[in-house]
């Protein structure tokens, strides 16, 4: 499997914290947006990464509060719920950000991996389509109330 690894610096102390990663993707006629990232990082990796997006491209605003990523390699699934953010379907120049600090390994061996980096949106004026599971935690009540009154019917 490949994924993206960081480290806090090479030979040079922690030069690295403080440095950001950024990727966009216009969301011009999309809403209902999240991001969402698989995280692991190393007893040494960075231990704060904040979460920012830019509507512009130019100023970020912060989504939350920094977050610690799991350590030890176990990782951890992180969604940034962006669908009460207005002006993002009107936005061609959607950009996001991590910023990481807190790394404290100075040989290159603290690091952070990401993996399955995704930008999910829908079409404006989408449905919004329930998960077959939901479908069926809804379906089965009904087809017991629906089994009382049939039942009550032929009696």
């Amino acid at each position: 499997s490949q994924d993206l690894g960081l480290t806090g610096g090479v030979g040079a102390g922690n030069a690295n914290n403080g440095d950001s990663l950024s990727f966009g993707e216009p969301t011009l006629g999309y809403e209902n947006l999240s991001v969402s990232v698989a995280h692991r990082r190393s007893g040494t990796g960075f231990n704060s990464v904040q979460f920012a997006y830019s509507l512009s491209g130019g100023a970020f605003v912060n989504l939350g509060a920094a977050y610690t990523p799991v350590g030890n390699y176990t990782g951890s699934l992180r969604t940034f719920d962006l669908s009460g953010i207005v002006g993002v379907a009107t936005s061609p120049n959607t950009t996001f950000r991590l910023t990481f600090s807190g790394a404290t390994g100075t040989t290159g061996t603290g690091n952070n991996r990401l993996d399955n980096i995704q930008i999910n949106a829908a079409p404006v004026g989408t449905a919004v389509v329930p998960e077959a599971g939901s479908l069926a935690l809804f379906a089965a009540p009904m087809l017991g109330l629906g089994a009382i009154v049939l039942r009550r019917r032929n009696k």
